[in-house]
């Protein structure tokens, strides 16, 4: 079994991308942020209504990552045609970087 390692760039790249994904998974929030505690801890969803019924989406556990992205939730809603474009350039960094085929 071979190990091959990825350059810094490509590892700076793909953290980068990764982090604005999660950006982008909290800024499409449509109701409140609600924390629910369970028996295996505390979990973030995004309670909304359709029509007559309370519907909720699992975002993730109460981590600090994730309360820091609840608190900026604002600014990251914002900034998304901005993560749009950076996204673009990662992805094409990437497959530049990897040789990765569509």
């Amino acid at each position: 079994m071979t190990i091959h390692h990825h350059s810094n760039v490509g590892l700076a790249a793909y953290h980068d991308l990764k982090r604005l994904l999660l950006d982008d998974a909290i800024s499409e929030v449509r109701g409140s942020l609600t924390l629910v505690k369970a028996k295996r801890g505390n979990f973030w969803y995004d309670k909304y209504r359709v029509g007559n019924t309370m519907k909720q989406k699992y975002i993730g556990p109460d981590t600090e990552e994730i309360r820091s992205r609840v608190s900026q939730l604002h600014e990251i809603k914002d900034q998304k045609d901005a993560r749009q474009k950076k996204r673009s350039r990662l992805i094409a960094e990437l497959r530049r970087l990897f040789s990765l085929r569509r």
